[in-house]
């Protein structure tokens, strides 16, 4: 493993272990984090071409799954973290699982209508999707077996939300996200960075009535 690869998992790993510790001990504090979940199409490609070209083919699909710890909310400004687990398809370039962590600020309107920004990192797992070779010192190339590539993301986000009021009383939440993110190294001989565009689609429920707080649930 070479010293570009040592650096970067060096600072993968303690970003990945504080994301799974703070998911854990946040859970048990207040038992109230909401499923968030998501469909998302994903290309590489730099903003803003992406919001005409996001959906041209073939189309590169991805879910997220994943939670939201709310810091602060007293009804119009909410400071909040995402713990979130991913995964895409791009045709002739790779799988990928991403492992990744945001902090994020959304303004509220009284509508229930919300915009926000989120920004962080993680870890994303690059899995080929054709055949690698490398050269034997005999003349040839023998083929590679590859269980993936460790990999580092950087992400931002903007994000509009509507939450409906509904019958239940439920704070249900569909939301809109157009995400930037980078993905180091690509190649690390030549593509250190690869720029990523994706827009999700998705909603946020919660998996248990919340508890009133700060004078909003």
């Amino acid at each position: 493993m070479d010293r570009s690869k040592n650096g970067v998992m060096k600072g993968v790993y303690p970003l990945v272990v504080f994301l799974l510790v703070s998911a854990s001990g946040g859970a048990q504090q207040r038992q109230r984090w909401p499923l968030r979940a998501a469909v998302f199409s994903n290309a590489t490609l730099l903003p803003p071409v992406v919001l005409t070209r996001i959906f041209a083919e073939p189309l590169h699909p991805g879910l997220s799954l994943g939670t939201t710890y709310t810091y602060r909310n007293n009804g119009r400004h909410e400071l909040l973290q995402t713990f979130r687990a991913g995964y895409f398809y791009h045709r002739y370039n790779q799988h990928a699982i991403q492992l990744y962590t945001e902090a994020g600020y959304r303004l509220h309107s009284r509508s229930g209508l919300d915009a926000g920004l989120l920004i962080g990192g993680g870890y994303l797992h690059a899995i080929p999707t054709t055949p690698t070779f490398a050269w034997n010192g005999r003349g040839s190339y023998d083929r590679k077996r590859s269980l993936g590539r460790p990999r580092a993301m950087i992400s931002s986000a903007l994000e509009l939300g509507y939450s409906p009021r509904m019958p239940t009383g439920a704070p249900v939440r569909f939301f809109l996200a157009y995400q930037f993110w980078l993905q180091t190294p690509f190649l690390k001989q030549y593509v250190p960075l690869l720029p990523n565009t994706a827009l999700h689609l998705g909603a946020s429920v919660p998996l248990r009535k919340p508890v009133p707080r700060n004078g909003t649930h």
